[in-house]
């Protein structure tokens, strides 16, 4: 016995054991295969998220899968492949085995890959894969578009000299100089496009640094080339060591355009060319040599201008083969000689010409450049002060006002279309360019235009010629202007030099008074705003020295009361005080009968105007807005601005009433009623009325109505209903509408009404109701129980954009039925404190999965009640941000893994995140990424289209 159990152990351990492994993989075929299924689909779905995830990567920000994540991506499908082999494999095994010839072997082999590769599809699974995406690595060089130069044997030989000097080993920094538009930035560009196949170099870095260079931002635009997109959220220091630090390790071109003064490169992080760091260069534009030679540039490349035929081929090539007629060339080539062979000038003036005949203009000399001229010199020659900065449409109709505009044509609305329809041509001429708001513009300025300074030079090189030709006819001297914007000026010229001025711009220097002025016949325009220190001007014959002046802009200066001689400025056609801390106008100040522009916005501390104002009677435009402390119109003085067109009272507390204004002031509406040449009235406020006989006669006119504390009777809704012309329309605290009146209003805002119901009942409203509004705000309805009651028609509220709701406490859901699906254009949703809310959607109808198309934005806030937002999943193409703050009861998300592609955030309190139910950990691991507990200060209403009304 004692021989047999060893023998006994052994055939156990080496025979048995491992034949009985082998068989189990014969006997377990159909379990591996099932468990192999199984765990593959796991596997497909994981590979299935990644995908998912490294194309939203790609598009949101351009990222590319990193190698371990390609790596993981490849051995998946193989996996799959082989998955698929097997199971093909064993169906046509069970078909060999019900003809009865069974293949042990086949199906011992088929079983023993399926256990190996289920081992394969364990590892891949439990793998970490670690990031997903990388930034990919930069292009060598970004496309430019520019202008093609094969035709202009002057830029080609600069271009190619800047390329030789690229290619030699021992030039490092090369300047590139010349005049304003002769082509630097041109050459620039073809060299960045030329490089992108040249694999001398890792990178071509373009920048543009421009006449007052923002180091910070120059930073993060050669960061961003880099790769390094984390730089604007760095100091200056580590930032130029982080691009110090890349950038010496690579071959690089950094081509720096449009320099004015010189610029330390290593102050932005861009090494300096050295013999050890052969291969980097680094290219500088600029319109001066000294800055090349400053910079250490050698060689400095003058960019010529274009010789007489050079700039006569690219003319006609630009305006076309009729500028060759007989009638039309003698014209065109007196332009082409004003424009000094510069290509940028010769371009724009020969599409402005192009332009002009195609539409039968140039008949004389009419051309493009000298339409830039005539605008320039007779209409708003005092903007060519603003060298760098933008101007809008309401300035430059002050300005036309200026020059005597409406006088000629009759009115201001014509003046403004001839003004749009001048811009319009301008801009297609490329004269003119779209520009930036700046600090103390208009806010009414919703196009805002500016000049390439080399086109404004050539116009007013041309009109000032063509004025000096007539003036030697008239023995006069032409035009002259005083042009020193932002020069830092704290004292004004010398007095003597404004007697020989035809204009004087002194914008947004330090002065702090005015001299004493010798007479001064030919001053028509003088800018002053913007100089914050000025308080005084000289009280005794300051203004009559200037008796000739039409445009006086004193805006945004310390200017506290205006000298009575004001009123001796009998030619006064334009009077900007905005923002002045004027506490009185002169009692004289009605005498200025000719002005037609007063613009008195922001000057706070004004409570009431003098008892002549209304001898001002062709006043066209008066700005009184933002002067909360305006309470007083003198009576009768409204109705005698018998021409005023525009009047514009945002912001300013005259309670407007039917009757005689009493002792607390106000300001009579039957006055305004008998104005009839007044086409705008923006933002109205009416508190206190029940007589609704005005509204019919001022709905032409009004843009903005406010209605406080008022009775809305039947006919003031019908009228509300067919008054086109009326944008911005808010009630508060009223009395009588049960609904909302169905208007053309983008703006509808309803306050502390208690009688609303709803803002529709759809069986009432007809298709296409409420089509103009934009943004719906109720705030402290209480008897709102729905929007909309009933099933609102088609085409309803096809334009809105942002809704808020605010202390609607009957409100139990929002969109009811058949709302989703016509809110198409629905953009941002705000609700807040209305404390019933119990559903946001209402899921007891069909909805689409791509209801909401365009919502961007939904902040929930105190809503105790509130459990969902839609008990269904739904796409959410567009969601961007959700911010819910105090909703205890909400406990799910209408999202799974694969909605909302262009969610960004999620926040809300981390108890509340941390309690949410899912449908599955996918979708709760897919949306951690986007969820912050720090919330967002609540967003309070304001519409942007309602200046904060």
């Amino acid at each position: 016995m004692a021989f047999i159990n060893p023998v006994a152990d052994f055939v156990t351990k080496y025979v048995f054991d491992p034949c009985i492994g082998q068989i189990c993989y014969l006997v377990r075929l159909r379990k591996n295969i099932e468990k192999l299924e199984s765990k593959t689909r796991e596997l497909t779905s994981k590979k299935n998220d990644t995908d998912s995830a490294l194309a939203t990567a790609a598009r949101r920000e351009g990222r590319i899968p990193t190698e371990r994540a390609k790596e993981w991506l490849d051995s998946v499908s193989v996996i799959e492949a082989e998955a698929v082999w097997i199971k093909d494999e064993y169906e046509q095994g069970k078909t060999c085995l019900r003809r009865l010839c069974p293949d042990c072997w086949s199906r011992y082999k088929l079983s023993k890959r399926a256990v190996n590769l289920v081992e394969d599809v364990d590892y891949r699974l439990a793998m970490e894969i670690g990031a997903l995406s990388t930034s990919p690595p930069p292009k060598r060089a970004v496309q430019l578009e520019t202008t093609p130069i094969p035709s202009q044997r002057t830029a080609r030989k600069a271009l190619q000299e800047v390329l030789d000097c690229i290619h030699d080993d021992q030039i490092g920094i090369i300047g590139v100089y010349g005049m304003g538009g002769v082509g630097k930035t041109t050459i620039a560009k073809e060299v960045n496009n030329q490089l992108q196949s040249n694999t001398t170099f890792d990178i071509v870095i373009w920048v543009t640094v421009s006449s007052n260079p923002d180091l910070s931002g120059l930073q993060k635009r050669i960061g961003e080339r880099l790769g390094l997109l984390d730089l604007s959220n760095c100091s200056y220091e580590t930032a130029r060591e982080n691009l110090l630090t890349k950038l010496r390790g690579m071959k690089y071109v950094v081509i720096l355009d449009d320099i004015w003064k010189p610029l330390s490169l290593e102050d932005v992080g861009i090494p300096r060319p050295t013999i050890e760091n052969v291969g980097c260069k680094i290219l500088l534009t600029s319109r001066s040599r000294e800055v090349c030679s400053d910079m250490d540039a050698k060689p400095a490349i003058l960019v010529a201008p274009l010789s007489k035929e050079e700039a006569w081929a690219l003319f006609v090539e630009k305006s076309g083969s009729h500028s060759t007629l007989p009638k039309i060339k003698p014209v065109a080539e007196a332009i082409v000689e004003c424009c000094d062979g510069l290509p940028l000038a010769i371009i724009t003036v020969a599409r402005a010409m192009a332009n002009q005949l195609r539409s039968g203009g140039v008949g004389g000399c009419p051309t493009g450049v000298e339409t830039v001229g005539h605008w320039y010199l007779s209409s708003c020659s005092a903007l060519y002060t603003l060298k760098t900065m933008s101007w809008g449409n309401m300035e430059l109709v002050n300005w036309c006002i200026g020059e005597g505009w409406v006088d000629r044509v009759g009115d201001l609305k014509s003046a403004i279309n001839k003004v749009y329809t001048l811009v319009g041509r301008l801009k297609l001429a490329c004269m003119l360019e779209t520009g930036d708001a700046y600090e103390g513009s208009d806010l009414y300025d919703k196009i805002m235009v500016k000049m390439h300074d080399v086109v404004r030079h050539m116009a007013l090189w041309v009109t000032s010629t063509r004025s000096r030709s007539r003036s030697r006819s008239s023995s006069r001297q032409g035009a002259k202007f005083l042009a020193l914007p932002r020069a830092g000026l704290s004292e004004a010229p010398d007095a003597a030099t404004w007697s020989e001025a035809d204009r004087i711009a002194l914008i947004q220097n330090h002065l702090k008074a005015l001299p004493q002025l010798p007479e001064c016949p030919k001053l028509v325009t003088l800018l002053l705003q913007g100089n914050r220190d000025l308080s005084y001007i000289p009280p005794e014959n300051f203004f009559e020295r200037l008796r000739a002046l039409r445009v006086l802009d004193l805006s945004d200066t310390s200017v506290s009361s205006l000298p009575c001689s004001i009123s001796k400025l009998e030619n006064l056609l334009v009077l900007r005080l905005r923002r002045c801390p004027i506490r009185e106008l002169p009692a004289t100040f009605g005498e200025l009968r000719r002005l037609q522009l007063l613009d008195l916005s922001g000057c706070h501390m004004i409570e009431e105007l003098p008892i002549g104002f209304g001898g001002m009677t062709d006043l066209r435009r008066l700005h009184l807005s933002w002067i909360p402390s305006l309470t007083r119109f003198p009576p009768r003085a409204l109705s005698r601005l018998s021409n005023l067109e525009e009047l514009y009272i945002q912001e300013c507390r005259l309670l407007w009433c039917i009757e005689k204004p009493g002792k607390a002031g106000g300001a009579n509406l039957l006055e305004l009623t008998r104005l009839r040449r007044l086409r705008v009235i923006d933002n109205l406020t009416v508190t206190g009325v029940v007589n609704w006989n005005w509204l019919e006669e001022l709905t032409r006119s009004i843009r903005a109505l406010i209605i406080k504390e008022s009775t809305i009777t039947d006919d003031a809704l019908i009228t509300l209903e067919n008054s086109p012309g009326i944008r911005i329309l808010v009630f508060e605290e009223c009395l009588g509408p049960t609904r909302a009146p169905n208007t053309f209003a983008t703006v509808l805002k309803i306050v502390g009404c208690r009688e609303v119901k709803c803002v529709m009942v759809g069986e009432e409203a007809g298709d296409g109701a409420f089509r103009c509004l934009e943004n719906l705000a109720l705030r402290r309805l209480d008897g709102v129980e729905s929007i909309c009651i009933g099933v609102p028609p088609q085409g309803s509220f096809a334009s809105l954009k942002e809704l808020f709701l605010c202390s609607c406490s009957r409100l139990r859901s929002v969109f009811t039925t058949g709302m989703p699906q016509l809110l198409t254009s629905l953009e941002s949703v705000f609700i807040q404190e209305c404390d019933e809310m119990e559903k946001v959607i209402d899921d007891e109808q069909e909805i689409e999965e791509d209801a909401f198309p365009d919502l961007k934005c939904v902040s929930l806030r105190s809503l105790p009640k509130l459990g969902t937002i839609c008990g269904r999943i739904l796409n959410w193409p567009s969601l961007c941000t959700i911010n819910v703050e105090k909703c205890p009861s909400l406990t799910s998300l209408p999202f799974d893994a694969r909605s909302a592609q262009c969610l960004k955030y999620i926040r809300g309190e981390k108890e509340w995140w941390e309690g949410l139910e899912w449908a599955d950990q996918t979708t709760k691991s897919h949306l951690q990424r986007y969820f912050g507990n720090r919330l967002r200060p609540y967003l309070k209403h304001h519409h942007t289209s309602t200046h904060s009304i």
